[in-house]
């Protein structure tokens, strides 16, 4: 077992992160209990189908657009964006 350089485990020191920074994209999600988690979900995602998905998918989802963002991975497309972008090009 080691110990972090500080000679803390670091969860000491570790703050956690806002769930939206207004200069950072990163999601938290620990934002809070499943229903704090659930209704951030509901603002950047208004449609999805409450009762078909689980709370744990949601984190997942989470995780996966952190991970992308960590990869460098920022501009995201909507397919009807892709299209006219495609469609202006051929002109």
């Amino acid at each position: 077992h080691k110990e972090a350089a500080d000679g803390g485990n670091g969860d000491e020191d570790r703050q956690k992160a806002p769930a939206r920074a207004p200069d950072q994209l990163v999601v938290d999600v620990l934002i809070g209990d499943d229903a704090d988690i659930r209704a951030y979900f509901k603002e950047v995602l208004p449609d999805f189908d409450e009762d078909r998905v689980y709370t744990n998918d949601i984190k997942k989802v989470l995780n996966w657009y952190n991970q992308l963002l960590a990869a460098g991975i920022t501009e995201f497309v909507s397919p009807e964006e892709e299209e006219n972008a495609t469609e202006e090009k051929g002109e």
